[in-house]
C-alpha cells in the first residue's frame, strides 16, 4: 500500500541500527500490497510553518503542531493490491500550537481515497473543517502526496551501507502512466538513499534507510504566480524484511521556498514564502481477534 501516503505502508536516529553482515542484500520493497480488512493504529506528530514576506505588506508566519492517534482501515483495493479507499477513525487529534485544542471529537470517522498516489477525502462525503482536512492529509502522507517513493528508490536489492541515485526515469514514467501532471516546464528531480543497516521494530526485523529527494520548478510565473519552487526532503524509515508487512516507522521534514515576481513598479518587490514540515509516524498492525 502506498501511503507517500506510505504512512501505512512505510525517527529514529542510527542507534539500534547494525551494520554487520555488510554483504547482505535486501529487496528494497517500499510499495506493500494490502487486502481489504486490514488495520493499522497509526500514531504521527507533526509540526508544519510557514513564513510569506515581502510584496509590501507585513510579514505573516502560521504554524501547526498536530498529534494523531487513529485506526486506519483498508476498504477497497486496487488492481495492484494496493489501498484506493480507506476509512479513519479519530482517537485524538490536537493542535498543540492552541494549547491542546481538540479539532475532531474522538470515534469521528472519515473516508478517504488514493488517487493516483495522492491522499484525499472521498467525493461525496461530508468534509471536516479545513484544519482537519490539512492535518490528516499531511500525517498521513510522506514528503507530500504523490510522491512515488518505490519508483525512485525501490526494486534492486541492496548491500548494507550501499548508496544509490534515485531512477528517475522510472520516477517520470510512473506519473506519465497515471496521467498526472508535474507542475512546471523546466523542472527536475533529484535524489539519493543509502541502506544504513539492520534494526528491529517489536521483535520485526527491519532495515534502515535515508533518503533525500529535491524538486526543482520554473512554473512560468506571471505576476503574483509563485515560480522558482525548490523542495528538498529527508526521509528515514524502517522497512520489515518481510515484505508482506507494512512500513512500521517513518520521519521526514520536507522544506518548500518559492518566488512570486512583483509586477513592474510594484513597491516592495517579489513575495517569498517558505514552508516546513516536520513529520514522524509509528504504525501497529492491528490483529484480527482469534476465533473462539
Amino acid at each position: 500500500m502506498r501511503l507517500s501516503i506510505a504512512v501505512v505502508f512505510t525517527l529514529a536516529a542510527l542507534a539500534g541500527c547494525s551494520e554487520s553482515g555488510s554483504g547482505e542484500s535486501f529487496p528494497i520493497v517500499l510499495d506493500r500490497t494490502c487486502k481489504p480488512g486490514d488495520a493499522f493504529r497509526v500514531v504521527s506528530e507533526g509540526v508544519v510553518s510557514s513564513t510569506v514576506e515581502g510584496g509590501g505588506v507585513a510579514s505573516k508566519s502560521e504554524r501547526y503542531e498536530w498529534e494523531l492517534e487513529c485506526l486506519l482501515e483498508v476498504v477497497e483495493i486496487d488492481e495492484a493490491g494496493m489501498a484506493r479507499r480507506l476509512s479513519c477513525t479519530v482517537e485524538r487529534l490536537i493542535d498543540r500550537a492552541q494549547r491542546g485544542k481538540e479539532l475532531a471529537p474522538a470515534g469521528s470517522r472519515y473516508s478517504l481515497v488514493v488517487n493516483k498516489g495522492f491522499l484525499q477525502f472521498a467525493p461525496g462525503e461530508p468534509l471536516p473543517g479545513d484544519e482537519v482536512q490539512m492535518a490528516l492529509t499531511t500525517l498521513l502522507t510522506v514528503g507530500e502526496s504523490g510522491l512515488d517513493l518505490e519508483a525512485l528508490f525501490g526494486g534492486l536489492p541492496r548491500r548494507i551501507g550501499e548508496k544509490w541515485a534515485a531512477d528517475v526515469d522510472r520516477f517520470l514514467n510512473a506519473r506519465k502512466a497515471e496521467r498526472v501532471e508535474l507542475a512546471g516546464s523546466a523542472g527536475a528531480v533529484e535524489g539519493r538513499a543509502v541502506l544504513i543497516g539492520k534494526t528491529e521494530v517489536g521483535g520485526v526485523e527491519c532495515i534502515k534507510l535515508e533518503m533525500t529527494v529535491k524538486m526543482t520548478a520554473d512554473m512560468g510565473a506571471s505576476e503574483w504566480t509563485f515560480s522558482d519552487v525548490v523542495t528538498t526532503i529527508e526521509i528515514e524509515m524502517k522497512v520489515p524484511v518481510d515484505p508482506a508487512l507494512p512500513i512500521l516507522e517513518t520521519a521526514y521534514v520536507s522544506e518548500t521556498a518559492m518566488v512570486s515576481p512583483a509586477p513592474p513598479g510594484q513597491a516592495g518587490g517579489d513575495i517569498e514564502m517558505k514552508t516546513r514540515e516536520s513529520v514522524e509516524t509509528k504504525v501497529e498492525i492491528v490483529e484480527e481477534p482469534s476465533p473462539d
